[in-house]
């Protein structure tokens, strides 16, 4: 209700001040007019004096009707309305660039962050690839450095291994010519100290010998019994046997077979 009469009381001023103002300005052409007119009476006479006549058009108001009045006020409005739309065009545009702007800048911080980015993932992709390269090239080295060193050492092993089969051979030759020799020189002992009748057949012996040359047992191991009794008799006779001072001979000496027959006395 307040609003309605607040809006009534608005129309009828702006009717006063539409009815008003043509009949002030009719009222001011005429104080103007009686103006100059009192001037030009009460001025000195001259020679010559120049009539002006003048017939000033009657100003007649005219009442403004109630239509007329709403028009003015419609225009009025719909002016401001053009003007407020027409403002906050402007504010929308203002809006709209500076949300544009904000935006361009925030997509060019954006791409400006993903290129970085982009730039640290790639440096980072070339760093692993360099030291994925680099550990490749050094397990490739040590891989070929391990195989060289096995291949030495398998080498060094072989020639090891063919340097003590050498020695061992040597050895091997060496005891046995040793052990050839004193198994020589132990029969021809026995054999002096062996006194047989019966020139046929055949004794085995295994003697049993100490690293002094003594005699530890003898053991029958094929032959005559009586022969074989004969030629034990005549190893103990023979004691001390000839035995090698070399430890690597006499482990071979240790149980020494004697193959004993009469015909080689």
């Amino acid at each position: 209700m307040a609003q309605a009469q607040a809006k009534k009381k608005t129309s009828k001023s702006r009717f006063d001040s539409a009815l008003t103002l043509p009949l002030l300005k009719a009222g001011g052409v005429h104080i103007a007019l009686f103006i100059f007119l009192f001037v030009s009476f009460n001025a000195p006479q001259q020679a010559e004096v120049m009539e002006i006549s003048i017939s000033p058009k009657p100003i007649q108001a005219k009442a403004i009707s109630s239509e007329e009045v709403k028009k003015l006020v419609d225009n009025k409005q719909k002016k401001q309305q053009d003007a407020l739309r027409a403002e906050q065009q402007r504010k929308g545009r203002i809006k709209k660039q500076r949300d544009q702007k904000r935006k361009a800048e925030q997509e060019k911080k954006r791409k400006a962050a993903q290129a970085k980015k982009r730039k640290a993932d790639e440096e980072k992709q070339r760093k692993a690839d360099e030291l994925k390269k680099k550990q490749e090239a050094d397990r490739k080295k040590r891989d070929a450095e391990e195989a060289a060193r096995k291949k030495r050492e398998e080498a060094a092993a072989q020639k090891r291994a063919e340097e003590e089969a050498r020695v061992k051979a040597a050895n091997q030759r060496r005891v046995l010519s040793e052990l050839d020799k004193y198994r020589a020189l132990i029969y021809n002992k026995v054999s002096r100290n062996w006194i047989v009748n019966d020139k046929t057949g055949q004794c085995i012996l295994n003697v049993r010998l100490a690293s002094s040359g003594l005699i530890l047992g003898v053991d029958e191991v094929e032959g005559d019994v009586a022969l074989c009794r004969s030629a034990k008799a005549a190893v103990y006779k023979a004691e001390p046997l000839p035995v090698s001072p070399d430890p690597s001979v006499f482990k071979e000496m240790r149980v020494l077979r004697l193959i004993l027959d009469p015909q080689d006395n």
